[in-house]
């Protein structure tokens, strides 16, 4: 997290692999200080290594028209208009809008509908709606009075080899919120990437470096990268 923590303050990150849902947690805290990162998927193929998953097993689906354009998959991907994946297959609609879209609302309390529509091979254990990084379970509906994210996370009944131990997952990148035209902030989640960054830093000036202008740039850069983010900090009180 801590590399993760200067990397997003200073704009750095495109995007996170998750192949797990545990993958999403760090993204969670991004979306929530403002920061639009998305998350891919992928496996590796590790012949010598027989409990690896198979090859394919994770994978992102990007919504990007239907001929498929390179430059415009690439486009879509960074905007967020995708899900990650090692089974199910989950769609998301707030209000007509899906992920990757931003809904405009007028200062005060609004209540936006949520339709979900989940494919799996496997029965479906759990279908929650995550919003601003909190499950409401399998809601059809959510009251909010201030700007943020709305998502989804899937999981389903593990079965047999090779699925996904310990189950197949899917989860969607956010439909974002704006209310009031605020932007998206958390003082808890940008002091918790804070503490990151301090204790990373920490550690970094433990290490050798070949001199001490080397020892200093890294300095900058991660005091750098905490001002950014105590920015968010502070934006989150206003």
């Amino acid at each position: 997290f801590g590399l993760l923590a200067v990397d997003l303050a200073l704009d750095n990150v495109d995007f996170v692999e998750a192949n797990a849902l545990s993958g999403m947690e760090p993204l969670y805290k991004a979306w929530n200080c403002g920061y639009k990162v998305v998350a891919s998927a992928g496996e590796d193929a590790f012949p010598n290594f027989y409990r690896s998953y198979i090859l394919g097993s994770n994978r992102v689906y990007v919504r990007s028209g239907a001929k498929l354009d390179y430059d415009k998959w690439t486009a879509d991907f960074r905007a967020g208009k995708s899900f990650v994946t090692s089974g199910p297959l989950v769609l998301l609609k707030v209000n007509g809008k899906e992920p990757g879209d931003e809904i405009q609302l007028p200062a005060g309390t609004h209540t936006v509908k949520v339709d979900v529509d989940v494919k799996s091979i496997t029965p479906v254990e759990s279908i929650e709606v995550m919003h601003n990084g909190r499950s409401l379970g399998n809601v059809k509906t959510v009251t909010l009075d201030r700007s943020g994210w709305i998502s989804v996370q899937v999981k389903a009944k593990y079965t047999r080899d090779p699925i996904r131990r310990p189950f197949p997952f899917a989860a969607t990148m956010p439909v974002w919120i704006t209310v009031g035209n605020k932007p998206v902030r958390s003082k808890a989640d940008a002091e918790y990437f804070v503490q990151w960054i301090d204790r990373t830093l920490e550690r970094a000036m433990q290490l050798s470096f070949n001199n001490e202008t080397e020892r200093n740039e890294t300095r900058k850069l991660y005091e750098e990268a905490r001002g950014k983010m105590m920015q968010r900090a502070a934006e989150a009180g206003q």
